[in-house]
């Protein structure tokens, strides 16, 4: 009995495991590219002596962002990365990801699996093994509806007599594992001043999901054609109710 309850606790958990297991696919291809319009940051303290931060000064400063596919070799996918600045500078930069893992250069977060779900680590290594998305939701962007994998965080701790508490909301798109929007907040309380920050980049433009505008080449052949068709059943239904009417 001892032996059984063990071999039942073990396949129980083996079928858990395995619920939660996903063949990671990268759900984008070269060619494809995708532009954070809305980056803001926001900053504020009490303390009259404190300074805006120094390594925030980048961000501060970015008016868009934009991230092109150039290669996709199993489930890594490399990166061609722009960053336009508020003063008409630009810097032109790369990175990769590997969707399964988790490993990269500069691209790590920016995009993970194709069809991941509720309970599925956005990676499979490391600490982001831990990372778990906690729900699927539909999600309104410039360019429609999403459905997105939404993965929420937040931790709070002491240091040196500082409190400080962190958080952050992730949201890829479900299809095509592209970041959408995240959004961080860190406070610090200290004594008594206090200072906090926020992040927040959103997707604005995209061609992944663009849907091909219909050749208008084709539209005066296609008009004509369903005024033909259009025509023929009319007259079709005048001779059959003509024949009706004459028996």
């Amino acid at each position: 009995m001892v032996f059984l309850a063990s071999f039942l606790v073990l396949f129980l958990s083996a079928i858990a495991r395995t619920s939660l297991a996903q063949t990671r696919t990268v759900g984008v291809v070269p060619g494809q590219w995708f532009k954070y319009g809305d980056v803001s940051f926001s900053w504020s303290s009490n303390d009259t002596g404190a300074a805006f931060p120094d390594s925030m000064r980048e961000i501060n400063d970015t008016l868009w962002m934009q991230m092109d596919v150039v290669s996709v070799v199993q489930t890594n996918v490399t990166l061609g990365m722009i960053a336009h600045y508020r003063n008409g500078s630009e810097e032109v930069g790369s990175g990769w990801v590997d969707v399964d893992t988790g490993a990269g250069d500069n691209a790590t977060m920016m995009l993970i699996s194709s069809n991941l779900g509720i309970g599925h680590s956005i990676y499979t290594s490391g600490l982001y093994s831990t990372w778990r998305i906690n729900e699927t939701v539909p999600r309104m962007f410039a360019f429609g509806l999403r459905d997105t994998n939404h993965l929420n965080m937040s931790s709070g701790y002491s240091y040196m007599g500082s409190s400080i508490n962190y958080s952050s909301n992730v949201y890829w798109d479900k299809a095509t594992g592209v970041l959408l929007e995240e959004s961080v907040a860190f406070a610090n309380q200290t004594g008594v001043y206090h200072s906090e920050w926020s992040i927040l980049m959103r997707i604005t433009e995209a061609n992944i999901w663009v849907i091909p505008e219909f050749p208008s080449v084709l539209m005066f052949p296609l008009f004509m054609a369903t005024t033909l068709l259009t025509v023929a059943f009319f007259k079709r239904r005048h001779r059959k109710q003509a024949n009706l009417s004459f028996s």
